[in-house]
């Protein structure tokens, strides 16, 4: 399960708690796009993966990330961001290690590694999106 959204800064946060399903990163994303399109290109991306309780590695191979390109090529959006930023959660070694398998299996047809940065907190991710200390990440409101 996932919340997500595109900042006025042109960074789509995402949120993901419980099972990690195979796709839940780019479907927060594509979802974002969907339901409020991105005049420009997204600059970055934010994931927080802290409340993860298990990962799969179901599509994560390189034809996924292929049609992946293709769907957001199709919302007026290329997959290169200056920085994918990923929060995870030091004592969840388990889902870091499977979340770790699914970048190996996805970052070459996607995007390069060195785009890809990991933390442990919040503010450490802000630091990296070049965003102030004091940034408020603001989920919509569940209904």
């Amino acid at each position: 399960m996932y919340e997500s959204y595109i900042s006025a800064e042109n960074i789509c946060f995402s949120r993901h708690f419980g099972p990690l399903e195979g796709g839940a990163g780019f479907s927060a994303i594509i979802s974002s796009l969907e339901s409020n399109p991105c005049p420009s290109q997204l600059k970055a991306l934010c994931s927080d993966y802290r409340e993860v309780t298990g990962v799969t590695l179901h599509s994560t191979d390189r034809a996924y990330g292929a049609g992946i390109k293709r769907k957001f090529a199709s919302l007026g959006q290329q997959l290169s961001f200056s920085c994918v930023v990923n929060i995870l959660n030091p004592e969840n070694v388990a889902a870091n290690e499977l979340l770790a398998e699914r970048r190996r299996r996805l970052t070459i047809p996607i995007f390069g590694a060195e785009t890809i940065k990991e933390v442990y907190s919040v503010t450490d991710a802000l630091k990296i999106l070049g965003l102030p200390a004091d940034y408020r990440i603001e989920y919509p409101a569940k209904n």
